[in-house]
């Protein structure tokens, strides 16, 4: 699905160098946790984006304002 699907309006992606932990390089298996854990994923990737979506567009200007919720850099490491 894209963003502009999802939001209804242009949004601009911004390309970075994949990190090295990235799992289009990693391709991880998860055929272990499926096996051992008896998991597997619940909720197709769009899905999971529109609910992530939606949770933000609940939050009021205040809780969206939180600088928690401005800096996304922490997570290029994962």
């Amino acid at each position: 699905m894209k963003l502009y699907n999802l939001t209804g309006k242009n949004q601009n992606i911004i390309f970075k160098e994949l990190p090295e932990n990235d799992p289009l390089k990693r391709k991880p298996d998860i055929d272990l946790a499926k096996k051992i854990l008896n998991w597997e994923p619940k909720i197709h990737r769009n899905e999971g984006l529109k609910l992530t979506y939606d949770y933000f567009c609940s939050l009021s200007v205040e809780e969206l304002n939180k600088k928690d919720h401005q800096n996304f850099e922490s997570y290029n490491n994962y």
